[in-house]
Order: C-alpha cells, then structure tokens, then sequence
C-alpha cells in the first residue's frame, strides 16, 4: 500500500507547524547542501541488500527527534494518528537545507504504516522502489504540506526502497503505526 499525496489533517499541520516555527532560529544558520541532482540521479543501491536506515552524503541534514520527542504537541499528533486505532511511535523530524538528500534505504528495522507530513518550499523528489513491480517511481513534493504513507516490511518480497532530495528548504516529520 502506498498512499502519496493524502489530503494533510489540518489538526496535524496546525501542531507541526509550531513546531517548524520553534527550530527556524537554528535553521536559518545552516547552508545550503551541496547534492546536486545529478548526484541523486546516480547514486548507487544494491537493491538485493537492506539498508534500513538511510545516509547523507555529507553532514547536512539537522534532526530535531531528540529534542521534540516528549513535545506536547507531537504528543498531540500521536494522539491523532491513534484514532485509527493502532499504536503509534514517532521516527524522526528531519530539516533538509537545499540541496540535500538521503540515500536509498528501507526503514526495515521499523515495521509499521509509515506516515510522513512534510512541509516542502522549492520542491523535493520522494523515489520508490515499488515492491510488486519493482519500477521505480519519482513523486514531486508540492508547495507547502506534503502526506505520504506506505506500509514498511522487514522482507525481501516486501521491502520499500525509497529515497529523498531536497530542491528547497524540506521539514519531515515521520510516524509509524503498528500493525497488529
């Protein structure tokens, strides 16, 4: 199952958007990357391994996870997501600068139904390895709030490679329902 571009629950981007609001002060002193296109284009993968957790080519990349885990309004978010009546854990809160990706990888150490808002200016690329056919697949971010959810397996049959390149400034916020 692969959903991409959800309609955004406006309770959801309401909460997250304070929370872009809050780390724009640290944000504003990082550059831009230095990843250009070409360098996602040809970036190399070994799609007969797992690599769960993906990489930046250079040290660009600011996680807020730590800082915002016990936030209370990413507590709120879950409580949202819980709705659907599963479990919920929050996986990250990525700022890209411009210009910067993460590598091929499969998050296969976090089974679940990922579910990721991102708030996007500039344009990204979200590529995907489609599991069944495996055609790879570029999904171009829009202006402003982006919602993205597919089911993460932990086996060769069900593995979902997936990549990330940022044209613009890109805030990703990742949640993992639990499945049963």
């Amino acid at each position: 199952m692969i959903e991409i571009n959800c309609e955004p629950d406006k309770r959801v981007t309401d909460l997250l958007a304070w929370t872009v609001r809050d780390v724009f002060p640290f944000i504003k002193k990082l550059s831009r990357g230095e990843t250009t296109l070409d360098e996602f284009n040809s970036q190399p993968v070994d799609f007969d391994s797992d690599i769960p957790l993906g990489g930046i080519p250079r040290d660009e990349l600011t996680s807020f996870l730590e800082l915002y885990r016990d936030d209370d309004r990413i507590k709120q978010v879950i409580e949202i997501f819980k709705e659907s009546g599963k479990a919920v854990q929050f996986r990250n809160f990525y700022y890209y600068p411009p210009n910067t990706m993460m590598t091929w990888h499969t998050n296969s150490n976090a089974i679940g139904t990922r579910v990721y808002y991102t708030l996007v200016s500039g344009g990204d690329i979200f590529r995907y390895r489609d599991p069944i056919t495996k055609e790879i697949v570029d999904v171009k971010g829009k202006e402003g709030w982006n919602v993205k959810r597919f089911k993460i397996g932990n086996t060769k049959e069900d593995l979902l490679w997936h990549t990330i390149y940022a044209n613009g400034p890109r805030f990703s916020f990742g949640f993992n329902l639990l499945d049963d």
